[in-house]
């Protein structure tokens, strides 16, 4: 059986992870300097344009004055081509650091706005599924199901997103929902070791799946269940341990719990770049068939003790 590294309390519905402060990458992945174009398109180069005026550390930068010279032609009620949006995603390819500058920057100011309850939770959800839609997109294309790096409300776990037949996206107005797709998470370290010998068994399952013991949460307490993504909670279904109250016949079943998004932000960049290295694992699996047979054995030892 695993042995979760970080064992739940019995006592609370609502648990909390340790928050981790990341400093700014010095080499963001793709992905996120397209979110950060994205942001400025979205925003209007306007209102950017605007933004930057005060922000010393973009305003001297190439990325500055592309901004300002979008910000003008808007002005002028020119529309902003999309060769001048390509030019501003490779000036933020140029310089990772303004793109993480630009893309806070933006988001602060959004944050700032007076919001009532609902359009809140909607903007907080939607910034979730921006990051979450780059791993369904991929899923979907591909046809396959990934081994990640954490999720929004633990870095420290390996996420096992499940692929089933069709589209996967996340769905939903209040909550996010896997439609398409299951998401398992497994409380082991998320070593890369383990995550390149997890997605290369992937690689070589004709299903594209793992073993079902990885998803066995019903009988397992290191295996949980992604359920739904809340405003401010991961909502999952796990097996408590001595939990008499849920126990029919004799059996134990698995109960909803919640575990707070860290306030300071998920790990988002984390699960980003493990979608990169599973995607380039899985596009290049081992010719050595007999070592990766032997791995594959070693590490369903070592993750599910069997």
């Amino acid at each position: 059986m695993i042995n979760p590294a970080d064992p739940h309390g019995q006592d609370q519905e609502v648990h909390s992870h340790e928050e981790h402060h990341h400093a700014p990458s010095a080499s963001l992945t793709s992905a996120v300097i397209r979110m950060a174009a994205a942001t400025a398109k979205a925003a209007g180069y306007v209102k950017v344009g605007t933004l930057i005026t005060d922000w010393p550390e973009i305003t001297g930068t190439k990325l500055g004055e592309l901004i300002r010279k979008l910000r003008n032609a808007e002005q002028s009620g020119k529309t902003v081509t999309a060769a001048e949006q390509a030019e501003i995603e490779k000036a933020l390819e140029a310089n990772p650091q303004a793109a993480a500058q630009l893309l806070g920057l933006v988001v602060s100011s959004s944050s700032q706005k007076v919001l009532d309850a609902a359009e809140e939770r909607r903007q907080i959800l939607a910034s979730y599924k921006l990051v979450l839609d780059l791993i369904t997109s991929a899923m979907t294309q591909r046809q396959t199901s990934y081994a990640l790096k954490g999720f929004l409300h633990n870095p420290e776990c390996i996420s096992y997103w499940k692929r089933s037949v069709g589209s996967a996206e996340f769905v939903g107005d209040d909550s996010l929902y896997c439609n398409g797709f299951e998401v398992y998470f497994i409380n082991v370290d998320p070593s890369l070791e383990k995550l390149q010998a997890l997605n290369e068994f992937i690689r070589r399952s004709e299903s594209r799946h793992l073993p079902n013991d990885y998803e066995d949460y019903r009988h397992n307490q290191g295996i949980v269940r992604l359920m739904r993504v809340r405003e401010l909670e991961v909502e999952v279904e796990e097996l408590q341990p001595d939990d008499p109250g849920k126990a029919a016949f004799g059996i134990q079943l698995p109960r909803q719990v919640r575990y707070e998004i860290p306030l300071n932000g998920p790990d988002q960049e984390g699960l980003l770049e493990s979608l990169l290295e599973a995607q380039r694992v899985q596009s290049e699996p081992s010719r050595l068939t007999d070592k990766y047979q032997e791995l594959a054995q070693e590490y369903k030892r070592k993750i599910l003790g069997k």
